[in-house]
């Protein structure tokens, strides 16, 4: 088994004519940090990562209006505030103000006053709220990542450290508020318990083999598939995935959903970013375990693939709406029975931020509205609870559903006794339920990165050498976060689902998905 470019079937490392600037465009810094100030007793606003050029506001204000707002404040200062939506959708149907795309971005455009400085949304809206100017639904745009644990890249595990030659062009150093705070950094030993989930052998991505048949999928089913959407990193081709297991081109009207651009999925090709040195990137991998872990749960189900996160598991929050704006509309079609629609049973979410202001939703509602209109369509939203042994809320895990719509659940990791909560495990009363996210095996891409097996003595003919630690080869992994506790649960849900007839609308499939959960959580 080979990952392939998709041209003439090559192996390839990294793309056809990768060259040194686009490596460096790979690691480029995308997030700005916010770390407020010690010791001025403000307990308001905490430490999260965004996007410095811009702001976002939500579909229920008038993004011209904010616009000209902040454009009369900071006309003095050289900064114009430009919108730019976030996604535009032809609905072919009459639709309700709630169908509408759920946010704008303003892109903050520095004129000659401003010219020889970068913008700072932060500092900004800071600045604007000194100047009373309405902002409500109008807020940061967040660095959302992809982050089993021991690959997080707010931790000292990520290869852009102080010991890597691209840690000051790096967002992801000591100047981030997720390295000092996490508990899987180079100053916590193994032996203190939480280091240790990040270890090969303790739990961390290593290579394993795999003895049995793949899943049992039923070639002569009649009826509909029940359908699990996951949305990570992309997903390799394998074995397992054969038949039309998996769809890696979603689309809506003809255009790609997320990021379509083969050539820096991280399921394909494994070094994107760093040193050359053959180092698997952080997250390379990742979308295809989720899916795995979702076949071997639910065989019948058919998987689709969006790819929206980069190597180091980055996701941009407007991106990220953008992408759910389309499979809204997706739902939206399917459940008032226009042409191209598509019926999504589950959408797995095994990604998360940390908001500044978590108990404040006017800056963070844009993205929980868009996901709400897909769980209005009868979609149940499955998120992972993330790995930083916290109970500070993370999103949109920590988003409430709304009355009348799908589920939205966070899930929380457990260990493989099935009876203790992992020690990295988010945990607090907005997790809903937990499930195995240690040492999961599942499906990986046929990586062979630079490592080499230590010791090697042919004999009679065979080849004979010690483990290669990180050839994937063989097609399967062990991989420990509660990224992998989430498509268990979407699995299982999908798998109860499909116990129903599927000729029902969305509040029937509402109140079924609500049952299923229940009936997992009491397990």
């Amino acid at each position: 088994m080979a990952v392939q470019d998709g041209s003439d079937g090559k192996i390839e490392r990294t793309p056809r004519g990768a060259s040194w600037q686009q490596r460096e465009n790979n690691i480029r810094p995308l997030g700005a940090v916010l770390q407020p100030p010690a010791g001025q007793g403000d307990d308001t606003f905490f430490p999260t990562v965004y996007i410095p050029d811009r702001l976002l506001v939500d579909a229920g204000r008038d993004a011209g209006e904010v616009a000209a707002s902040l454009n009369q404040v900071f006309a003095r200062a050289g900064w114009r505030f430009a919108p730019v939506p976030v996604v535009r959708i032809d609905r072919r149907a009459s639709h309700s103000d709630a169908d509408l795309a759920s946010a704008t971005r303003l892109q903050i455009v520095g004129e000659e006053a401003a010219a020889g400085s970068m913008p700072d949304a932060w500092a900004l809206l800071t600045a604007a709220r000194r100047e009373n100017v309405d902002l409500t639904g109008v807020g940061l745009d967040h660095l959302l990542t992809v982050a089993p644990v021991g690959m997080n890249p707010f931790t000292s595990t990520n290869p852009f450290t102080s010991t890597n030659p691209f840690t000051s062009t790096n967002p992801f150093t000591s100047t981030n508020p997720f390295t000092s705070t996490n508990p899987f950094t180079s100053t916590n030993p193994a032996s203190a318990g939480l280091g240790a989930y990040a270890l090969p052998g303790f739990g961390g991505r290593q290579v394993i083999s795999w003895i049995g048949a793949a899943p049992a999928r039923d070639r002569r089913r009649k009826k509909r598939r029940p359908v699990v959407m996951i949305v990570d990193t992309g997903c390799a081709p394998h074995p397992w995935f054969g038949g039309g297991v998996v769809d890696s081109h979603v689309t809506l009207d003809g255009d790609p959903i997320g990021i379509s651009d083969p050539s820096s999925t991280p399921d394909l090709h494994p070094d994107l970013v760093g040193p050359l040195d053959g180092e698997i990137d952080p997250v390379s991998g990742h979308g295809t375990f989720l899916a795995g872990i979702v076949h071997q749960v639910c065989p019948d189900a058919d998987i689709l693939s969006v790819r929206i996160a980069d190597s180091l598991g980055r996701v941009i929050e407007s991106d990220l709406m953008k992408a759910m704006e389309q499979v809204a509309e997706l739902v939206r079609r399917q459940a008032n029975g226009e042409d191209g629609g598509r019926r999504i049973d589950v959408l797995n979410l095994s990604l998360g931020y940390y908001h500044e202001n978590p108990d404040d939703v006017l800056y963070s509602d844009g993205l929980r509205a868009v996901l709400m209109k897909i769980a209005m369509h009868g979609t149940t939203i499955v998120c992972s609870a993330g790995n930083d042994a916290t109970d500070r809320p993370m999103f949109p895990a920590a988003f409430p559903s709304d009355d009348g719509a799908a589920p939205l659940l966070a899930v929380g990791a457990k260990n493989p006794n099935g009876n203790s909560v992992a020690l990295f495990s988010n945990t607090a009363p907005w997790v809903d339920m937990y499930a195995c996210g240690v040492s999961v095996l599942s499906t990986f891409p046929s990586f062979d990165g630079g490592a080499q097996a230590v010791t090697r003595r042919d004999a009679h003919g065979q080849r004979r050498e010690s483990l290669d630690p990180d050839d994937f080869t063989g097609g399967f992994a062990v991989w420990s976060g509660t990224s992998f506790a989430a498509p268990y649960i979407s699995g299982r849900l999908a798998a109860l689902l499909d116990e129903w007839d599927d000729d029902v609308d969305a509040a029937t499939r509402a109140s079924r998905a609500a049952e299923a959960v229940a009936k997992l959580q009491k397990e």
